[in-house]
């Protein structure tokens, strides 16, 4: 039955627990009209992994679209208004991924991160740090100086380590979105491409 196969909230835990076991792959190729972007996937993220290894090998980000691009930020893709894109969730199912948050994985220039559902309601106290399985987001800003990051601290009421100031002032990110996204990956090849579609 089709309705076994989904993958559920309540069963996305067990089901990609499950697959991370048998699919081990840690490396991934992004082939765009402008060129490759070659990723490095965290084992210590193993639903995120799984869950993105599972959806290349259903082929579902197949045409998809770098669909929201905003240069000296991100560029997020994984999804379409294409039908097909909706038909294929369908066979796939609709769930979240809990989230993995690591301290030590940043948003960094060239970090892979999920996206969370679209949240509209204003509560804070209600916000789900849950992952999107099917749009994800390359993080392209460039260096950022000691006196921008004191800014994003101020507006943000955040703490920038010293150590993370450092990776951030030698090769750039966005500080403010540490420990909301749960970052699962890094780009060590195509960065030059990331910066052409932004």
């Amino acid at each position: 039955k089709l309705r076994d196969k989904l993958i559920t909230n309540n069963n996305v835990k067990r089901k990609l627990s499950s697959y991370a076991i048998n699919n081990e792959e840690t490396k991934i190729k992004i082939i765009t009209s402008y060129g490759s972007i070659k990723i490095k996937l965290y084992k210590d993220t193993p639903l995120h992994r799984a869950s993105f290894i599972m959806l290349i090998k259903k082929k579902y980000f197949n045409n998809t679209l770098f669909y929201r691009v905003i240069n000296n930020f991100i560029i997020q893709g994984g999804n379409s208004d294409n039908d097909n894109v909706m038909h294929k969730m369908a066979k796939i199912g609709s769930y979240k991924i809990p989230a993995e948050i690591k301290y030590t994985h940043i948003h960094q220039r060239g970090a892979l991160v999920m996206a969370v559902q679209e949240q509209y309601f204003k509560d804070s106290s209600r916000h789900d740090n849950s992952s999107s399985p099917y749009n994800f987001y390359i993080v392209q800003k460039g260096p950022i100086s000691d006196k921008y990051m004191d800014k994003l601290e101020d507006k943000y009421k955040i703490k920038i380590s010293a150590n993370n100031r450092e990776i951030y002032k030698k090769h750039g990110g966005n500080p403010h979105l540490d420990g909301a996204y749960t970052v699962f990956g890094q780009v060590y090849s195509g960065m030059s491409v990331v910066d052409k579609i932004s």
